[in-house]
């Protein structure tokens, strides 16, 4: 927050010593914020004693560490915009393969269907569903319109490559 970054909250995940961090913005300001937290991150830590992990698959048996991207259209988040957010994650499944190559080393160890992930390679999606590859938030499908949740990439993806993938091959499909 000193640092001037977007930080819209910040909570204790289900894994020891895991935290979740969001930064809300849009597009490659959200790429840019992404990296300099990291870096505030790691500085912060070194000055602790304290060791900082942007793995996957931290510890082999528990909860692995991803980096869920929040997204949406004008089109999207106007009235009607469910048909919108439908056909993207449509989309979204037919390039899911392509997509997992560029959404974080090691990403495999995480996605493995248990511990609230999906399958690194079966794509779903799902209303309010924290073990679909994209979720569609509950208020989301109430109102019709509002946003989706990719929850495949992981802590230590490029956030450039993802915000990249995502407006290319979704985003200006999907305005």
């Amino acid at each position: 927050v000193y640092a001037g970054l977007s930080i819209t909250g910040m909570n204790a995940e289900v894994e020891t010593s895991q935290w979740e961090v969001q930064v809300c913005t849009t597009g490659v300001s959200a790429a840019d914020q992404l990296i300099i937290l990291r870096y505030v991150m790691k500085r912060t830590s070194e000055r602790y004693g304290w060791v900082i992990s942007f793995e996957p698959k931290p510890i082999s048996n528990g909860n692995g560490s991803g980096c869920h991207v929040n997204f949406s259209t004008k089109r999207m988040r106007d009235g009607g915009g469910y048909d919108t957010i439908l056909s993207t994650i449509e989309e979204m499944e037919k390039h899911h393969v392509e997509d997992m190559k560029q959404y974080g080393e090691g990403n495999d160890l995480r996605m493995t269907g248990t511990n609230e992930t999906a399958r690194y390679d079966t794509f779903s999606y799902g209303v309010a569903n924290r073990t679909a590859s994209v979720r569609i938030p509950n208020e989301t499908f109430q109102k019709k319109c509002g946003y989706l949740e990719d929850r495949r990439p992981a802590a230590n993806m490029d956030p450039y490559m993802v915000t990249s993938i995502l407006f290319k091959r979704y985003i200006s499909s999907a305005k």
